[in-house]
């Protein structure tokens, strides 16, 4: 009878890289892990574009496209967006091209440019090649922006991308691709990218660190932007004993000096469309709900007591119809806090529970 070895064959052979992937994988690293390991691969020196920028700039030096890793499909847009305006494409552009495959989340038409970077997101020949996750280059376009020829990553081969349709839908099987979710990529073998966790007020879902980075084949090649904190690398299973688990001083790296968890009043509220979980969370941290407006003197006190009185009651209700969020951990009645006004008379904390009179 003849006889098979198996053998292991892993993503990656640098030890270094390997490291570090086994302590993240187990537990929550520490900031002196974090900041060792990425050292200068840390960019958040400067804006997105500029980073964005810098990818590309090492795609071409290496020969291999740079992926950005996000974890919702707004931050990955966002990271396309980036590139193709560095590519001189516009937003008049970009409404000349092709629609993307709905699956993909993606409301970036597609344009048939020689040199743009797409992912492919059907499995239409998977002996060539053409299959859902495939990167490939296009190389000419043989009717406007529908059909175009495109060059795989990695093996060579052509493909011919064309429109199809799918429950009345016609779209190119196809999307940009230079950046993805982290749970689009399990299974990626990924030359070098970055890991950008844009969520704001949220933290990365337990094991997306982990996941994130072992996309990578080496440690030269895995880079992170924005703020490096602990908080992003929860491992995956239960909570353990000591973890920091929301983001504030305590999960910021060493390096990142800026105040004690202020992105919670200020943070952007875009990231919640791509996370059911994240969605149903919104608007219930009540004790950091700031009240702001252009010209604080055109609020009065009670008008302001007024606004929190009903997001208040509205958050108490929506916490008492759903049971998760006792899951979660989120009570109806929030802690006792003193009222806080402004110089012009406005009230900007409210003093009292979730259910103020």
């Amino acid at each position: 009878m003849d006889k098979v070895d198996l053998k292991t064959v892993y993503r990656t052979a640098d030890k270094q890289h390997l490291v570090f992937l086994n302590r993240i994988r187990e537990a929550q690293p520490d900031r002196a892990v974090l900041t060792e390991y990425f050292g200068d691969r840390h960019w958040h020196h400067e804006c997105l574009e500029a980073c964005v920028e810098r990818g590309m700039a090492l795609a071409a030096e290496k020969g291999h496209p740079f992926s950005w890793l996000t974890c919702t499909n707004a931050g990955s847009a966002e990271v396309c967006r980036a590139a193709l305006a560095l590519l001189g494409i516009s937003e008049a552009d970009l409404k000349k091209g092709g629609y993307c495959d709905p699956t993909t989340k993606s409301d970036l038409r597609i344009l048939a440019r020689p040199g743009i970077v797409i992912r492919l997101s059907r499995n239409f020949d998977k002996q060539r090649g053409f299959v859902n996750g495939a990167l490939a280059t296009v190389c000419e376009s043989l009717r406007g922006n529908s059909v175009f020829t495109a060059r795989l990553v990695g093996t060579g081969n052509m493909v011919l991308v064309h429109p199809i349709e799918e429950n009345g839908e016609v779209f190119l099987p196809c999307c940009y691709g230079y950046a993805t979710t982290v749970r689009r990529a399990q299974g990626a073998d990924l030359f070098h990218g970055c890991v950008y966790f844009e969520q704001k007020k949220r933290v990365a879902t337990r094991g997306y660190g982990y996941v994130a980075c072992s996309r990578f084949k080496s440690r030269e090649g895995c880079h992170v932007f924005g703020k490096l904190r602990r908080s992003d690398f929860l491992p995956a299973g239960p909570e353990q004993e000591g973890e920091i688990l929301e983001r504030g001083y305590d999960s910021v790296s060493s390096s990142d000096d800026e105040g004690k968890g202020m992105e919670y009043a200020l943070a952007d509220q875009g990231e919640y469309d791509a996370d059911p979980v994240v969605s149903m969370d919104m608007g219930n941290n009540l004790v950091d709900f700031l009240v702001s407006t252009e010209d604080p003197a055109d609020v009065s006190q009670t008008e302001c007591k007024r606004t929190l009185a009903d997001f208040a009651a509205g958050a108490s209700a929506e916490a008492g119809d759903a049971p998760v969020y006792e899951e979660m951990g989120v009570c109806s009645e929030l802690p006792v806090r003193e009222e806080v006004w402004g110089e012009n008379g406005e009230l900007l904390v409210y003093g009292g529970t979730a259910t103020p009179e």
